[in-house]
């Protein structure tokens, strides 16, 4: 994200991940720690950006460590790859789309808090009219799991209103 915490440009976000090295032989296998917030987003915006190799470990680094698994506590120096972005737009919404309600089912992710407009972190609070609410965390699995099964999550969209099946455009602050 830029200063203003808005989504940098594909060819800045491609500058970024070449330098680090992730050119086209190389699948990129993420892994994030506590919540996952940064790896969801970095698995979004590399499919964003037309990979259709990402990988998202099923468990935090927490749960890594928990089974004994290696670690390294050296940074590995990156070497730089062409990184070649080949955006796929179909899985970003756009705000007219959102506007004119063709894009499916809406659905905030933020706190219950944020939803209701009881957050005076926002400038305008709130949250876009026939959205549902499902905070990110109800997603989560349990003991280091990244995600919830499919069919605990399919339960948890019914019961705020998202039949299985359809586009769903989910948004937080971010």
């Amino acid at each position: 994200l830029d200063e203003s915490g808005r989504l940098r440009s594909p060819q800045q976000l491609a500058d970024l991940l070449s330098v680090v090295g992730l050119g086209p032989d190389r699948t990129p296998v993420l892994y994030d720690s506590f919540d996952g917030q940064f790896g969801a987003l970095m698995a979004w915006t590399l499919e964003y950006l037309g990979r259709q190799d990402v990988h998202l470990m099923d468990t935090f680094f927490e749960g890594w460590v928990a089974g004994s698994r290696d670690q390294f506590y050296r940074p590995v120096a990156p070497v730089p790859a062409p990184f070649v972005p080949a955006v796929d737009a179909s899985i970003r919404a756009t705000l007219d789309q959102v506007k004119s309600a063709s894009t499916g089912a809406l659905l905030d992710v933020r706190t219950a808090d944020e939803f209701a407009g009881r957050s005076e972190a926002d400038q305008r609070p709130g949250h876009i009219p026939g959205a549902s609410h499902l905070m990110w965390r109800d997603f989560l699995g349990e003991e280091h799991h990244y995600l919830a099964s499919p069919d605990a999550i399919q339960d948890r969209l019914r019961a705020v209103g998202i039949p299985g099946g359809g586009p769903v455009v989910s948004y937080c602050r971010v």
